[in-house]
Formats: C-alpha cells, structure tokens, sequence
C-alpha cells in the first residue's frame, strides 16, 4: 500500500468530516472578513436569509420528531410508567411555572417598571416630569 492510495482511502472515509471541518473554517473567515468589512443592512439581510430559512426548517422537523419520539416511549411504556412519568412532567411544568413567576413578580417589586416617581425607587425611564 503506497502513501498516495492510503490517503485516498482516508479522504474518501472522511469526506463528510472534512467537508464539516472546511465549512466551519470558511464559516468563521466569512464571519470575521464580513466584520471588518462592515456591510450595509441589506447586504446583511440577504446573507441572513438562508440561515432563517435553515433555523425554520429544523424547527419544522425538530417538532414531529420529538412528538413522535414521546408518543412512541408512551406506547411501549407500561401504564404505571406511564402514570409516573406524567405525573413527574407535571410536577416539573407546576414548579417552573410557580418559580418563573415569583421571579417576575419580585423583579415588578424591585424595579417598578413604568413608575415615574423618581424618588421612590423606580427606574422612572429617564428624566423629565412627562409620563
């Protein structure tokens, strides 16, 4: 086996690594060149749109997948783990719920947003007697 055949062969196993690797790497130079290069709004918004569109359809196809996968689990899972499993989702859902809450509510306190008394302790949005 010569050098030339052995890295043939390492190319052609490794193809999809490579091409990954290239793609990250012009990724960041493009990035990077598009950065000093400071570009107009449009220009951004047109080198935007195929990531929009790539981000949409992983969302499209992330979705049923996980629903799939979940109804799946459920189907071949036994009635009790069943049972145990819902009841511990909704203890996760109840307690995120309660703790997003009492944070917004003890962040309304502290901050007092759209209050336009300066000296109580609001932030007020700035200065000037307008509300």
């Amino acid at each position: 086996m010569t050098v030339r055949s052995g890295a043939g062969k390492f190319l052609r196993e490794n193809l999809l690594l490579i091409a990954t690797l290239l793609g990250v790497v012009l990724g960041i130079g493009l990035g990077i060149g598009l950065y000093f290069a400071k570009p107009g709004d449009t220009l951004l918004l047109w080198i935007g749109f195929p990531g929009e569109l790539v981000l949409r359809a992983f969302k499209l196809l992330i979705l049923p997948l996980v629903v799939s996968c979940v109804i799946n689990i459920t189907a071949s899972s036994s009635i009790k783990a069943n049972g145990t499993m819902g009841g511990l989702a909704m203890l996760y859902i109840v307690t995120t719920n309660l703790i997003g809450a009492l944070l917004g509510l003890l962040f309304v306190v502290l901050i007092q947003p759209g209050s336009s008394d300066q000296e109580g302790g609001g932030s007020g949005g700035g200065g000037g007697g307008e509300p």
